[in-house]
């Protein structure tokens, strides 16, 4: 999934709804606890992209929603890591992150595995 994925199905977001729903369906199989992690934003200076992403990210929560799975929301996360901040204290080149936020986006993501665990 994220960017990439994104951009294969850029005008299709009822196929790439499918094909999110068929990943969950064959990962249910296995019997393993799904976390979806929504897609990280672009830089500010391509909010014409982010509008794209934010319409991928609403369509999969949907669905992970309907299927009972958790959410990690990189999205808002690195939202408002980049709110707190100039965005190039996040991003190296608008799409990818320094190294000091990948480990914070690390972090946020084992909180979340923690809490899961713990949950009976």
């Amino acid at each position: 999934f994220g960017l990439h994925m994104i951009n294969g199905y850029q005008n299709n977001l009822g196929g790439y709804g499918e094909w999110v729903q068929k990943f969950i369906d064959m990962a249910k199989l296995q019997n393993a606890k799904l976390i979806w992690v929504t897609t990280t934003p672009y830089a500010l200076f391509r909010e014409d992209k982010n509008v794209t992403v934010r319409k991928f990210n609403e369509t999969a929560t949907k669905i992970v929603n309907d299927n009972n799975m958790y959410v990690a929301d990189l999205y808002t996360c690195i939202s408002d890591l980049v709110k707190e901040g100039n965005e190039w204290n996040v991003y190296t080149d608008g799409v990818h992150f320094k190294e000091e936020v990948k480990a914070k986006q690390g972090e946020y993501l084992a909180q979340i595995i923690l809490k899961i665990i713990e949950k009976p």
